[in-house]
């Protein structure tokens, strides 16, 4: 008897100050955590594998206030892009591969056999309080079943990344995706896979890469708690609004979402609102399509 083993896929996203749900965090339709808060800036694995190399790199912006962070630039390699580089930047920025601008126009293609782009306007679900926050999307697709998905704003990037466990293991503050969230916190994850200087795949003269295990922290973390209550009133009525807009039922694993959103309104004010919230809807999007995908092929599976 034939059978079908089909690997499990994960969502990892990240957006607003940033924000950033692992892998791990809600697989198997498991009640979500709250998303990770990174207060640094500087250059971060995101995902580390002998194969697969993402990186993130974490900076201010003039919509970042208090020092807050968001995400500037993702880059991608390894032995699976044949140890080339992509880098991605807000639109402010450009987009290389190997060190040549590609994507420079829009909307744009580019492919060559082991990768896909398309640049492209966003999804059609940004309407009510979202059509005045109109977005271009990338959407790459690579070998090894590897996904992702890029709101390129002109300060900075969100991005989603869809992939299957990897052989050998990988972390980064994506996750261990091990299935468990409990050791995906962001001092286990620093502490286990810091970006050392000369792993960084970004131009060394542009950043300063904090060698430290430890995350560059801010002189005091914010939270929802340091959040001045009317504003905090304000914020939980635009983040319902904006959710309800958005078509996001008012669930437990909304939770999540909404405590990000909160913060985003206190402290990086409305834009990230509906930023966040167009991102998190796309995330659960791509995840279901995985999920279905997953579904189908088991069936086929178990049918031969």
């Amino acid at each position: 008897m034939e059978t079908t083993i089909v690997p499990v896929t994960g969502t990892c996203t990240i957006w607003g100050d940033p924000h950033i749900d692992p892998f791990d965090n809600g697989i198997f339709g498991r009640p979500k955590v709250d998303a990770l808060g990174i207060y640094s800036s500087g250059d971060y694995w995101l995902v580390k594998n002998d194969q697969i190399k993402i990186q993130a790199r974490y900076g201010t912006t003039i919509y970042t206030p208090s020092n807050m962070s968001a995400l500037l630039s993702l880059a991608f390699s390894g032995s699976w892009l044949w140890n080339d580089t992509l880098i991605i930047e807000p639109e402010e920025g450009e987009i290389t591969y190997a060190g040549s601008p590609i994507l420079t126009t829009f909307p744009a293609e580019f492919s060559n056999r082991i990768s896909r782009l398309r640049y492209v306007p966003g999804e059609e679900h940004i309407d009510g309080v979202l059509k005045n926050y109109p977005v271009k999307m990338i959407q790459a697709f690579f070998t090894r079943n590897v996904r992702v998905t890029i709101n390129r704003w002109p300060k900075h990037i969100d991005a989603i990344i869809q992939m299957p466990q990897q052989l050998g293991g990988q972390d980064g503050h994506c996750g261990n995706f091990n299935f468990d969230i409990s050791d995906d916190s962001l001092e286990k994850v620093t502490s286990r896979v810091p970006l050392l200087p000369e792993e960084s795949l970004f131009p060394k003269e542009e950043w300063v890469v904090s060698t430290s295990a430890a995350p560059m922290s801010m002189s005091k973390q914010a939270s929802v708690a340091d959040c001045d209550e009317s504003i905090k009133l304000k914020a939980l009525a635009a983040c319902r609004e904006t959710m309800a807009e958005e078509g996001e039922p008012d669930t437990v694993n909304k939770a999540m979402v909404r405590h990000a959103c909160v913060f985003d309104y206190c402290f990086g004010g409305k834009d990230f609102v509906a930023e966040g919230v167009i991102v998190d809807h796309e995330a659960e999007v791509a995840a279901s399509a995985a999920a279905a995908a997953e579904a189908a092929l088991r069936r086929d599976g178990e049918m031969q």
